[in-house]
Formats: C-alpha cells, structure tokens, sequence
C-alpha cells in the first residue's frame, strides 16, 4: 500500500500520523498540529482552523486603533490602508472593526502556509515578552 493509499484512508480504523511541510499532504488531513521548535504551538480540527483565519484589508482614519481586538495576529501598513490578520474571524470581529471607525474593502481566507507562518510569529513574539 502507497503512502498516498494510507493517507487517503486506505489504513481505515486506525489512525496515521503525517509530519509535512507539503501542503499538498495536508489537505488529507482531518486535524492540524502547528510545531516549532519541537513544540506544538497551535492544533484544531482543519476546517474550523481554516475557517478562523482571515486577513482583513481596510482603511483605518489616522488616530483609530484596533488593538483591541480579540484575535488580532497583527496590523501592517502605512498610512491609512492597512491589513488586520486574524485568528479569530467572526461577523463580530467585522462589526467591530467598522465600529472604531474603519471601513472594510475585503475579507480574505488565507492558506495553510500563511496561516501557519503567522501562527508561528506570533507565538514566538508572545514568548518574547
């Protein structure tokens, strides 16, 4: 049995384990396990974790903050366009946002890769303080 078959549910009724940095051998996955540095810094069920994260592009008048926000990975850009990451999305995060006086252009998903570079900087900046 290939690897592909034992990921693919070929080893049904047991479960299988898969160390990667493929993308592409993730999107068998049922469950992600972020580590770094030999230690796990995130993990939750593939759907819900993606479904969480989100990039936010807006505009935010000079003197507004949105440091408040709960799940704010971080806040780039200059001037008043600006990008909110996220990993708690909800329509509450949105309403928020636009109530500290921000207006919304889009709402991105982001891929795993993004997700898990994000993850891993933030932990590691959270660590540091």
């Amino acid at each position: 049995m290939s690897r592909w078959q034992v990921a693919a549910g070929g080893g049904q009724g047991r479960a299988t384990v898969i160390v990667t940095h493929r993308l592409r051998m993730s999107l068998l996955a049922d469950a992600i396990i972020v580590l770094d540095r030999g230690r796990i810094v995130d993990a939750g069920d593939k759907e819900v974790y993606l479904e969480r994260w989100r990039r936010i592009r807006l505009d935010l008048p000079a003197g507004r903050s949105l440091d408040h926000l709960p799940g704010t990975v971080s806040l780039a850009g200059e001037g008043r366009s600006r990008i909110l990451t996220t990993s708690h999305f909800s329509e509450d995060i949105a309403a928020a946002v636009q109530a500290a006086g921000a207006s919304i252009h889009a709402v991105e998903r982001m891929t795993l890769e993004e997700i898990f570079v994000n993850t891993v900087v933030a932990r590691r900046e959270e660590a540091a303080q």
